[in-house]
């Protein structure tokens, strides 16, 4: 059965939340102000629910079954992402 590919933003926010408090509210705002961010932040939403149930949590579980730790996985993807994060604050090149 596939994962329900329709989360809101709010699930995105509860992923990636952090304590930056008046800045994240600025960020939200800015990409909810155009219907192309508004089409972004839903398609990344699906897309990372997609992988995050069809690709991850398949892979976790095997993991643990075989008696590893699946925490160090989601430790590292955690890095992975604010790595991507960090990258993706970068202005883009004209």
């Amino acid at each position: 059965m596939r994962a329900n590919l329709h989360p809101t933003l709010d699930d995105l926010e509860a992923v990636m939340a952090h304590d930056d408090g008046d800045e994240q509210l600025i960020e939200r705002a800015v990409l909810n102000d155009s219907a192309e961010g508004q089409v972004l932040a839903t398609r990344l939403i699906e897309l990372f629910g997609a992988f995050m149930s069809e690709e991850v949590r398949p892979v976790l579980r095997r993991i643990s079954e075989e008696g590893g730790e699946p925490q160090l996985t989601v430790n590292a993807l955690a890095e992975l992402l604010r790595q991507i994060a960090d990258a993706t604050e970068k202005p883009v090149e004209r």
